[in-house]
């Protein structure tokens, strides 16, 4: 008996798989993410750079404007990207490893940020101002707040003629909920069926917390605004370790990109808590997807908007104090307050100009790698089983490699390479 000729679905498979038909390969939010070549550090200074226009207006006195709530918004766009890249950083460290390069993150230049907020403006304001300035009282504001969580946010006989009285650094409320949510994360991905199959246990997950806001906002009516807040950015978080986790398959689509960032613009302005609820997914993709598809790499391999955010709000009160808001109004004052200015007159704070980037130490292993082989040369690492030959051993993995935090990140070539080795397997 003649055998059945080929059914049509084999044929296109024949078809596809013919030598001479070249399909082009599909674009997917973690091919972009991987390397350095992309534009999430400029994504953050320009969040930070919202987060000072906002502030900007609160603390000169000025009329508020519908847009300066932008600000916000960049507050969760900032947690949505750090849920993105430190996923990545947990899998490819072990637990400890991982929590100690988290602390190096943060409490450094935090510390420094106390520092030189009670040592060095708040000396400088007083005496501008004409009020005192008591040692004492410095050394509490630094030793009350040492912990990361805020207890005190004046010094005692300070900033009591400004718009916005007794507040040294209002910025500084999310850097505790940035910590909880690293222990977090840690913790989650610790657990070995959550590590295996990330994507349904973050999305139950992301669920319950959305859930948990709703009733917080109604039945519940809490009032405390450190549990409101940490449900709202415990929701952006967990949508970018979401996407972290569909890295592969999400598709990088403009289609897909610009009407995410309309609902996010518009789920803004919604009732609180549902805006959020709605927005969490929507800005997440959105600025990883500006971050792969925009040609912009300013600062590309430094992340300056740490330091942008920290440091600026107490040098806008400086500026308060000398009473530049008055003379030059609000739009005028604005170039002032810009990030880069900023950044510029804060460098002294951190050796390298990029306060919370220098903290980050390399790993041992990729230092010395690097220093035994020629550039381009891509070593297999026993980091850990689930690595593929040719990962390189970077504190945040080969699909975050943009993370600030990675001062021992490799070059486009050896992710490249890496990323050819792990389709293979």
């Amino acid at each position: 008996m003649a055998p059945h000729p080929p059914t049509r679905r084999l044929r296109s498979a024949r078809t596809i798989a013919s030598p001479g038909t070249h399909l082009p390969p599909r674009r997917v939010l973690g091919d972009r993410l991987g390397t350095h070549d992309n534009a999430l550090n400029f994504i953050r200074l320009t969040l930070a750079a919202l987060v000072v226009v906002g502030h900007g207006a609160v603390l000169g006195g000025f009329e508020q404007q519908r847009w300066h709530d932008l600000s916000g918004m960049a507050v969760n766009g900032f947690f949505a990207i750090s849920g993105f890249l430190i996923a990545g950083s947990r899998v490819r460290t072990s637990f400890l490893s991982f929590l100690w390069r988290r602390a190096l993150r943060l409490y450094p230049a935090f510390w420094v940020a106390l520092l030189t907020t009670a040592f060095l403006v708040a000396p400088l304001t007083a005496r501008l101002s004409g009020e005192s300035w008591i040692a004492g009282r410095a050394v509490d504001y630094v030793l009350h707040n040492a912990s990361l969580s805020i207890h005190q946010w004046g010094i005692e006989h300070l900033l009591l003629g400004v718009p916005y009285p007794g507040v040294w650094n209002g910025s500084l409320w999310t850097l505790w909920f940035e910590g909880v949510a690293y222990l977090a994360a840690g913790l989650v991905l610790s657990v070995g069926i959550v590590r295996r199959r990330p994507l349904p246990w973050l999305a139950g997950v992301l669920v319950v917390v959305l859930v948990l806001a709703v009733l917080a906002h109604g039945p519940l009516d809490v009032t405390t605004s450190r549990y409101l807040n940490g449900l709202r950015l415990a929701g952006f978080f967990l949508a970018g370790m979401i996407l972290w986790a569909a890295r592969s398959s999400v598709p990088l689509s403009a289609w897909l990109g610009v009407p995410a960032l309309g609902l996010a613009l518009v789920a803004s302005r919604w009732e609180v808590p549902y805006g959020d609820i709605v927005s969490a997914l929507p800005l997440a993709y959105a600025l990883l997807w500006l971050g792969a598809v925009l040609p912009v790499r300013l600062c590309s391999r430094t992340d300056r908007s740490c330091g942008t955010y920290i440091y600026v709000f107490p040098l806008q009160q400086l500026l308060v104090v000398l009473g530049v808001h008055t003379t030059l109004g609000y739009w005028r004052v604005l170039p002032a307050l810009s990030p880069s200015r900023t950044a510029a007159c804060v460098a002294f704070m951190d050796a390298r100009g990029e306060a919370g980037h220098a903290v980050e130490v390399p790993d041992p292993l990729s230092v010395r790698s690097r220093a035994r082989r020629p550039r381009g040369v891509v070593v297999a690492t026993r980091r850990a089983p689930f690595l593929t030959a040719g990962a390189r051993a970077c504190p945040v993995g080969d699909d975050v490699a943009a993370c600030a935090g990675c001062s021992g990140s490799g070059s486009p070539g050896r992710a490249a390479a890496s990323r050819s080795a792990a389709r293979r397997c």
